[in-house]
């Protein structure tokens, strides 16, 4: 019993000592790194002073420049900085006096817009009071025509009218002369008679003519006042279009001068 405990201590110190052993073994690793690592960051930073010490030979030196050079370096820097100002206040003036002139145009062509606006409503106007006059005048001329065609009527029946109380004069003459049994009077009366009633008929056939010339003149005036009246209407019409076309230019005019306008005002 007494050895086997004697084995057992001995085995204990001997698991002691390597584990001492070990231990000095990684600290003395652990030292002889550092102390590598210090000596090659060492060498390190010797290297990069040794080179930048070798560039700087390399590179020409500067000379110093005097204080006064300096100062008149600065100085030219100011007079710079003070051309760019005015520079910068002389682009602002130029902006501004070009929006000035952008506002002057618009409001003239404002004022042009509302002109010609009112010469459009003059014009529709005028085309109003033309269209008036050709009822107007369509209505005067049918009146007339009806006029002239009752006249015709009236004539033709006045006519008509004679007519008979010539023929009923002839037949109570001829009563009388076949009474009185006087033929050779019986047949100048006849005669008469005859001749009478060609010259009414002449005379009737020549009212007729007159009033279908009248007719005609008539008509002819009609369709003289229709084509100045178209005429015009045209004329006016041309005219209008004319206006809306000058009203879409002073409308283009007016949205490139306000595309203007708004890019300047986005640089200022």
């Amino acid at each position: 019993m007494e050895c086997e405990c004697a084995l057992k201590s001995v085995d204990v110190i001997m698991w002691i000592l390597i584990v001492l052993l070990l231990a000095g073994f990684y600290n003395y690793a652990c030292s002889y790194h550092y102390t590598c690592c210090c000596y090659y960051y060492y060498n390190n930073k010797k290297l990069q002073k040794q080179l930048q010490q070798q560039r700087r030979k390399q590179q020409p030196q500067q000379p110093k420049q005097p204080l006064l050079l300096q100062q008149q370096q600065l100085l030219l820097l100011l007079l710079l900085l003070l051309l760019l100002l005015l520079l910068l206040l002389l682009l602002l003036l130029l902006l501004l006096l070009l929006l000035l002139l952008l506002l002057l145009l618009l409001l003239l062509l404002l004022l042009l817009l509302l002109l010609l606006l009112l010469l459009l409503l003059l014009l529709l106007l005028l085309l109003l009071l033309l269209l008036l006059l050709l009822l107007l005048l369509l209505l005067l001329l049918l009146l007339l025509l009806l006029l002239l065609l009752l006249l015709l009527l009236l004539l033709l029946l006045l006519l008509l009218l004679l007519l008979l109380l010539l023929l009923l004069l002839l037949l109570l003459l001829l009563l009388l002369l076949i009474q009185q049994q006087q033929q050779q009077q019986l047949l100048l009366l006849l005669l008469l008679l005859l001749l009478l009633l060609l010259l009414l008929l002449l005379l009737l056939l020549l009212l007729l003519l007159l009033l279908l010339l009248l007719l005609l003149l008539l008509l002819l005036l009609l369709l003289l006042l229709l084509l100045l009246l178209l005429l015009l209407l045209l004329l006016l019409l041309l005219l209008l279009l004319l206006l809306l076309l000058l009203l879409l230019l002073l409308l283009l005019l007016l949205l490139l001068c306000c595309t203007v306008f708004g890019y300047f005002f986005e640089l200022l």
